[in-house]
């Protein structure tokens, strides 16, 4: 699968070559979407959301079109707290069927949520892939 096509806005702030020679793309007009009740009703996820939208609006890569990939962070990055509360309180490994040492179930998910945030994180904040 061919790797996903930069935007031309986004080659221009990191100071590409590149972006010179393509066309002006349509492009959503700056703004600060309006925080969904999922995230309000998470304390964890709600201090994420007030402490990343002010960084992104300082640097201008926020428009009201990423109020779902802002929320999906933000939610994922209080899953991924609980995980490690969980994994931290009860180890690393646990018992599986029949006894047998495993590693433990919420160590796996936050490695998964872990994958998710890094990946969202690149979409934010135009992290070169």
């Amino acid at each position: 699968m061919p790797a996903p096509r930069i935007a031309k806005s986004v080659l221009q702030r990191r100071g590409s070559r590149r972006a010179k020679g393509r066309p002006e793309e349509p492009s959503p007009p700056p703004g600060v979407p309006a925080k969904p009740a999922i995230v309000r009703s998470d304390s964890v996820a709600n201090s994420k959301w007030d402490a990343l939208v002010p960084q992104l609006v300082e640097h201008g890569i926020i428009t009201e079109v990423d109020e779902g990939i802002l929320m999906l962070y933000c939610t994922t990055w209080s899953r991924l707290l609980m995980l490690n509360k969980i994994v931290d309180a009860e180890g690393f490994i646990s018992a599986g069927r029949n006894g047998i040492k495993q590693r433990h179930p919420a160590q796996a998910l936050a490695n998964t949520a872990t994958k998710q945030l890094l990946e969202m994180g690149k979409q934010l904040s135009d992290i070169p892939q």
